[in-house]
């Protein structure tokens, strides 16, 4: 693997999955990498599942994780449409085999302290340093030094923060954030683990499905999404978010309060018995904001210095849906491929500027489709929910996955369609996204400069960024 001819020392505040993403993609292009976490163990911070897109997988399984993704997660084939209120089923979507396979990822269910290993002990055999118990209290941008609660001083070439929303490093690029949700959303996110769902008969239905199913429930503004998790290397369990009207100022960052669970219960008075069940046996929940922040397309993720940005949730929260995980790999992923051509110190701040164009536009694309995501989910009770779900039953009873775009053409055009979408979600590789703008943009303005470094043959620098 080629990796940069330029090494420099990176400085990563952060080790959740944007960090540590990060730290194991840019240690491969061979930086020099220090993260810095708070907490004594990283791991505590958050339990329960979350889902890799297909995006995301194949970013992993091209750094080489593939056998180890696939020992701590679930293969999910499927999604599950029922009724929040009475649990009927308005239908089923089964992923296309074909379709999935071209996006050369595939759908896990995978628990989160389960991803923030592999992703470490990938990132400290690329040759990464990790210190625990280390809060960074302080960023000096200009001068490129951290302060550390301890009072240690630590210098960086750069410095990347990915210590979410209420990090230090936000604070200081981002500077103003919403306080409340563009949609006025807050999800509750829990969990329940294996043992307890095999107790049931209905939710062991739900635990055991053949096809990995994630399972929705479409309700009068509130709605719900359930996920086996796990694998045969690691703790097993099923995840349930609940979507409900009101604010909440949380993060992922702070312990659940135990006082969500009963706001969670609360809220999903009017939920078929099942779904009930499954909220009252589950853990105490996270309490945050649905859907991010709208300030999104507003804001710098690059300090004025040049020498600082953010990434994962300290740059773009998301729904809690399908792509907050994949978008922080995807991030770092972008990173280490932009550095990969480091000749010099000079190209950090246009290198970071570059990362902001890319992500803030892929960013945009996801947050607002996950966004429609959770508005056709919990339309409210009338016309335009009636007829939502009259068309997905129909599909049903026609044999059709219910996911699928109408077409009054053949087969061939609906696939057609259907990849086109899937495409622009899972098919998108941000590693050969960073290798065009090298290409397209980056490469030629080197070469505008003068620089000596990239006089060689346009065409020859082309086929070393494919062969990579």
């Amino acid at each position: 693997m080629k990796t940069a001819d330029h090494s420099i020392h990176v400085a990563i505040i952060g080790a959740g999955i944007a960090g540590l993403a990060c730290a194991n993609a840019l240690s491969r292009v061979n930086h020099k990498v220090t993260v810095f976490e708070a907490e004594a163990d990283s791991q505590t911070q958050s339990t329960g599942g979350l889902r890799l897109a297909p995006n995301a997988t194949k970013i992993l399984y091209h750094w080489g994780l593939a056998e180890q993704i696939k020992r701590v997660s679930f293969k999910s084939q499927a999604v599950t449409l029922n009724l929040y209120e009475s649990g009927d089923l308005l239908g089923h979507h089964v992923w296309n085999e074909e379709i999935i396979k071209e996006t050369r990822g595939e759908y896990r269910c995978i628990g989160y302290n389960s991803l923030q290993k592999v992703l470490a002990d990938a990132a400290l055999a690329a040759g990464a340093s990790i210190r625990p118990k280390c809060r960074v209290v302080d960023i000096d941008a200009e001068g490129k030094t951290l302060t550390l609660e301890s009072g240690e001083v630590f210098f960086a070439d750069m410095i990347i923060g990915a210590d979410g929303l209420a990090g230090v490093t936000s604070h200081l690029v981002v500077q103003e954030r919403e306080t409340q949700d563009p949609l006025g959303l807050s999800v509750y996110n829990a969990y329940v683990p294996k043992a307890t769902m095999l107790q049931h008969e209905d939710l062991a239905a739900l635990f055991n499905d053949a096809r990995g199913s994630v399972t929705t429930w479409f309700g009068d503004s509130i709605s719900a999404i359930g996920f086996r998790y796990g694998g045969p290397e690691s703790s097993e369990g099923y995840t349930i978010q609940l979507f409900a009207p009101g604010d909440s100022q949380g993060t992922w960052q702070d312990a659940p309060k135990p006082e969500s669970l009963d706001r969670m219960i609360a809220s999903m008075a009017n939920a078929n018995p099942s779904l009930q069940k499954l909220m009252r046996l589950s853990t105490t929940p996270h309490h945050v904001p649905a859907s991010g922040s709208s300030l999104l397309d507003e804001t710098e993720w690059v300090h004025d210095s040049g020498n600082v940005a953010v990434i994962g949730d300290a740059a773009h929260p998301l729904p809690v849906l399908v792509h907050p995980a994949s978008m922080a790999i995807e991030d770092g992923a972008v990173l280490a491929r932009l550095f990969l051509h480091l000749k010099n110190q000079e190209q950090i701040p246009s290198f970071l500027y570059a990362f902001q164009e890319l992500r803030q536009a892929r960013v945009k694309s996801i947050r607002d489709q996950e966004a429609g995501n959770l508005t056709f989910m919990m339309l409210p009770a009338g016309e335009m929910a009636s007829y939502r779900d009259a068309d997905l039953r129909a599909k049903q009873a026609a044999g059709r996955n219910v996911l699928d775009p109408v077409s009054d053409a053949g087969d061939d055009d609906v696939s057609a369609s259907l990849w086109q979408e899937i495409k622009e979600q899972f098919g998108y590789d941000a590693e050969d996204e960073a290798d065009n703008w090298w290409v397209n943009w980056g490469l030629l303005r080197e070469r505008a400069k003068g620089n000596d470094h990239f006089s060689h043959n346009l065409q020859v620098q082309v086929a070393m960024v494919e062969a990579c």
